[in-house]
């Protein structure tokens, strides 16, 4: 198992999510995508629109995570 931990930004802070810092732990192959679609409760037309840190890093939705990674999760805001 791995201790993952999540930030969510104010405006996605729902679902499945009770807050929006949370630790998580996981299975030892823990993919980014099923943890948002299974843990977080987000589909994945809906977390397409997110943007991915992992260690202050862009990460995609395939990124393996490993114990003591933290992530954050984003939804990019445009404007012209």
């Amino acid at each position: 198992m791995i201790k993952v931990e999540f930030e969510l930004a104010a405006a996605i802070k729902r679902k499945k999510a009770k807050s929006g810092k949370f630790s998580l732990n996981l299975p030892d192959d823990a993919v980014l995508a099923a943890v948002v679609e299974n843990k977080l409760g987000y589909t994945p037309t809906e977390s397409r629109y997110f943007t991915y840190l992992i260690n202050e890093k862009a990460a995609k939705l395939s990124a393996r995570l490993k114990d003591g990674d933290d992530v954050k999760i984003l939804l990019p805001i445009g404007g012209g």
